[in-house]
């Protein structure tokens, strides 16, 4: 995973010392500017003079360790990066960044050991097992991948990153509602980054590969696997994506006689799809933050604004025409909702396991 310079810079400002440089760590942000330019060479030689006139601050090394990791040079940041590690106090990205250098030597073993080593020192940190997800994605051991990112989000259920790969895997699968899911659950916790707008796009073409509408019908395709324990059997407890598909299923009869899922037939089918889980009682019969943060969203009276921001990236041209005849409600919303973000206790954490 690239880690952003000129962002690992202010986040290690905390490894400094009291009486900090100010010459060295003005050279440091020119070493910054430079390697953002791609300047590798002038910035590791303003780089190495800072760290001379400050050798017990943390953050000149490891911004060494990431000029090398820039430059390809994995070896070298490998060599400053593993020294760092050994320091009291060396930050989350020091285990990260050198995980990462690992892989790139394909030297796998060590990789799993820097992010394990990470998770004993933080071990409240999700980013680690996004980093552990990404290492076994790229051997295509998609399970296991899976299996690490949605630990990921147990251990930190607000870090977008586990989330964001989660959605991309299942974007892939016949079990496409894991897709909308998560990737919705990203969107809240991520949303002004880069990867916001793709995944609105996903998003949006993922609900168009799911639902296909008919003028009198209507085909839902979310989920496939089917786990039902015995106990569920007994009692005919169906499992929730099973359930959520049917809300979906009968989320359609909103748009009866359209053929075509936008932007604004979604949001008519989100909101039909909702008001079916509430009749039914499955708020309390299957829990789920994001469903609940829905409801939360509509009862504020923003959730059609929310469904297009939502899908915005996937229909611009709807969405474009909607915020031009909408732009007071869309400052309504934007307003209310960042002073109601989602926010998810790890008692409520959203997995396939717990829902």
């Amino acid at each position: 995973m690239r880690i952003l310079s000129l962002i690992s810079f202010f986040l290690l400002l905390s490894f400094a010392l009291p009486a900090q440089n100010e010459e060295a760590l003005e050279m440091a942000k020119a070493a910054i500017t430079k390697m953002d330019d791609g300047d590798i060479s002038e910035a590791l030689e303003l780089l190495e003079k800072a760290w001379k006139m400050d050798p017990g601050n943390q953050l000149y090394p490891y911004e060494i360790g990431y000029a090398h990791y820039l430059n390809e040079d994995y070896a070298a940041a490998v060599k400053v990066l593993k020294k760092l590690s050994k320091k009291q106090g060396a930050g989350k990205q020091v285990f990260s960044l050198l995980g990462n250098a690992y892989d790139n030597l394909d030297n796998q073993k060590k990789a799993v050991k820097a992010y394990k080593t990470g998770i004993k020192n933080y071990p409240e940190s999700g980013i680690f097992y996004v980093e552990l997800g990404i290492l076994e994605g790229r051997r295509n051991n998609w399970n296991e991948a899976g299996k690490y990112w949605e630990q990921g989000i147990v251990t930190e259920p607000n870090y977008p990153s586990n989330y964001f790969h989660l959605a991309n895997l299942f974007a892939q699968t016949d079990n496409r509602i894991w897709a909308l899911l998560y990737g919705e659950i990203f969107m809240n916790l991520e949303r002004n980054s880069r990867r916001t707008p793709l995944m609105s796009e996903s998003l949006y073409v993922t609900w168009r590969e799911s639902v296909k509408l008919e003028k009198d019908s209507a085909t839902v395709d979310l989920y496939q696997s089917i786990n039902w324990s015995m106990t569920d059997a007994m009692e005919l407890k169906f499992p929730a994506p099973l359930i959520y598909s049917t809300a979906v299923t009968f989320g359609t009869t909103a748009v009866t006689g359209k053929t075509d899922l936008n932007s604004t037939t979604l949001h008519e089918l989100r909101a039909q799809t909702l008001s079916y889980w509430e009749d039914k009682g499955y708020f309390s019969e299957y829990p789920n933050i994001l469903l609940d943060y829905q409801k939360t969203v509509r009862d504020a009276g923003h959730f059609e604004t929310y469904n297009y921001w939502l899908m915005s990236q996937g229909d611009p041209v709807g969405w474009e025409f909607w915020l031009d005849g909408h732009q007071e409600e869309f400052d309504a919303f934007v307003s209310w909702f960042n002073a109601n973000p989602l926010e998810i206790p790890k008692e409520k954490v959203m997995v396939r396991s717990t829902f």
